[in-house]
C-alpha cells in the first residue's frame, strides 16, 4: 500500500503555565512521532503565547493511517534557562489519525492540550500530505552548535 508523507505544522501554544520565577520564559518544543524527531527554534519573545510555524515532515503507512492504531506525535515544551538545564513546561499528544483526517479539511489549525506539572495551555497544529521530496533542516539542540538534522528522513 505504500507510505504517505505528512506534514505537520507546529503553529505555536497559548496560555502556558509561566515556570520562571525570574526573566522570561524562552520556550521551544521537541516534536517526535514515528521515529522522526524535530525541535522548534526558541521563541524568545512569546513567553506564555509561543509561536514557531514549525513543519516538520515525517511518513506514515497507509495501511497504518487506515487499520492500525492510534499513534501519537508528541510535543514536549521547555523553557530555555540559563542555569540548570532547560526546563520541563508539559507535553501535548497530537493524535496522527484525527490530524490526517479532520487536520487537512479544517481551515485553521486544531488544538490540543498541554498536561504539565501547572498543566493548563493548547498547542496549535496543521497538517497537509507533502508529495514531494523537499526535506526541511533545522538546527538539532545539544551536541555542536553547527550540527544539522535532516526530516523526512530516519
Amino acid at each position: 500500500m505504500g507510505s504517505r508523507r505528512f506534514e505537520l505544522t507546529i503553529v505555536g501554544a497559548e496560555n502556558i503555565p509561566d515556570i520562571r520565577r525570574l526573566g522570561r520564559m524562552k520556550v521551544f518544543a521537541v516534536v517526535s512521532v514515528n521515529g522522526y524527531t524535530g525541535t522548534t527554534k526558541t521563541d524568545r519573545d512569546g513567553e506564555t503565547n509561543p509561536t514557531w510555524d514549525f513543519p516538520f515532515v515525517f511518513n506514515v503507512s497507509q495501511a497504518h493511517l487506515q487499520w492500525g492504531p492510534e499513534m501519537d506525535a508528541v510535543v514536549d515544551l521547555y523553557c530555555e534557562t540559563t542555569l540548570g538545564g532547560d526546563k520541563i513546561v508539559g507535553r501535548a499528544l497530537i493524535p496522527v489519525k484525527t490530524l490526517f483526517y479532520r487536520g487537512i479539511r479544517s481551515e485553521g489549525s486544531l488544538g490540543f492540550p498541554v498536561a504539565g506539572p501547572l498543566c493548563g495551555g493548547c498547542i496549535y497544529a496543521t497538517a497537509s500530505r507533502r508529495k514531494n521530496r523537499h526535506h526541511r533542516r533545522c538546527r538539532r539542540r545539544g551536541g555542536g552548535g553547527g550540527e544539522r538534522m535532516r526530516f523526512g528522513g530516519k
